[in-house]
């Protein structure tokens, strides 16, 4: 039985995206696959701690232990900073993964954030190999080598998310190999992936505290950019084009811009100071394109940044995100390498 922990550096980096793909990818060869999120980090310890996470990923990989299991250890941000000095090995920690990991090929293991310290602790208890998922930047090739120290040989590579596409080349060729010198392994280089990312229409009713008037799916559909219905000069399909896969927020008495922004891919309109209903020439239109329409008592600026807070700030949990994520893979990580690394 192999054990890989997944770690990143600072905040949400794609853990439990990468996560996913890997098991699935993993499964369809033929390996059966653990998952476990050793321990959370909250503000006081549980008893019988919970993560969406763990959830969502218990969900779309099927599994049947009980979502409990998949979450042994609560630890306080305290606690959490202690693991690396103890002793001996958590013991409630590693039984609940080593019964996980039972009749498993793979222990896929969801790890701590900025915490490397501790988490090469729990790679050490496990005797597991780390795999640090990080986003794109340019001071990682002076960052990486202190940031994975801690891991030493139970390092198996990096995997850099949210690279912008014009950077990729870049990324091959200058920072892969200088972080190869310095012994760490780029297993991928993963693409700035929007639509991985984004939230779907649905995530926006509750910080809108929005009335959903809604056509078809379109609820579903995932949310790449947000653009304003503010004064210009372009005519309104012209300006509106200029980001795809939308959505618009726009005052509710503005229903020539409204009528616009429906001339283009947008995925929904968010109707600010509205006290009643749309107009109908924007109501039909909407109807005809499927596109839902939000809502809102807010004004357009706070609604702006409540909609813009939501798309940085949404979680990998939309299961129709799936198929994209396992393209992405097979195009931009070297799951040879990989699983040369774990010994797979």
């Amino acid at each position: 039985m192999v054990a890989v922990y997944v770690t990143s550096l600072n905040g949400p980096e794609g853990k439990t995206t990468l996560c996913v793909g890997l098991a699935r990818k993993w499964h369809k060869a033929g390996k059966k696959v653990g998952y476990v999120k050793p321990v959370l980090v909250s503000a006081t310890e549980q008893t019988s701690p919970s993560d969406a996470d763990a959830a969502f990923v218990k969900k779309v990989l099927g599994l049947i232990e009980p979502a409990e299991s998949l979450c042994p250890l609560s630890l306080t941000a305290q606690g959490v900073a202690g693991v690396s000095k103890l002793r001996a090995p958590e013991q409630k920690l590693v039984k609940a993964c080593t019964d996980i990991a039972a009749g498993k090929d793979i222990l896929l293991m969801e790890g701590l954030t900025g915490q490397t310290e501790a988490s090469a602790a729990i790679v050490r208890w496990l005797g597991a190999k780390a795999i640090i998922v990080v986003h794109h930047s340019t001071a990682l090739a002076d960052e990486l080598p202190k940031a994975v120290k801690p891991f030493g040989q139970a390092l198996a590579g990096v995997v850099i998310n949210a690279v912008p596409r014009e950077r990729l080349d870049e990324v091959s060729a200058n920072l892969a190999p200088a972080l190869r010198k310095v012994g760490i392994k780029v297993l991928g280089a993963l693409p700035q992936e929007r639509a991985l990312a984004g939230p779907s229409v649905r995530d926006l009713v509750e910080p809108l505290q929005a009335r959903a008037v809604t056509f078809k799916d379109g609820m579903n559909a995932t949310i790449e950019n947000v653009m304003g219905g503010a004064v210009f000069l372009d005519p309104g399909p012209l300006y509106f084009e200029r980001k795809s896969n939308k959505a618009v927020v726009v005052r509710i008495d503005r229903p020539d811009v409204q009528l616009g922004a429906l001339e283009t891919s947008i995925r929904c309109l968010v109707l600010t100071n509205a006290e009643g209903d749309p107009n109908p020439y924007v109501y039909y239109k909407a109807q005809d394109k499927g596109t839902p329409i939000l809502l809102t008592k807010m004004d357009t600026h706070a609604a702006l940044a409540a909609v813009e807070s939501t798309l940085n700030n949404t979680r990998f949990r939309e299961e129709h995100k799936l198929r994209l994520l396992e393209d992405v893979l097979d195009h931009y990580l070297d799951f040879g390498a990989l699983n040369k690394a774990l010994g797979i």
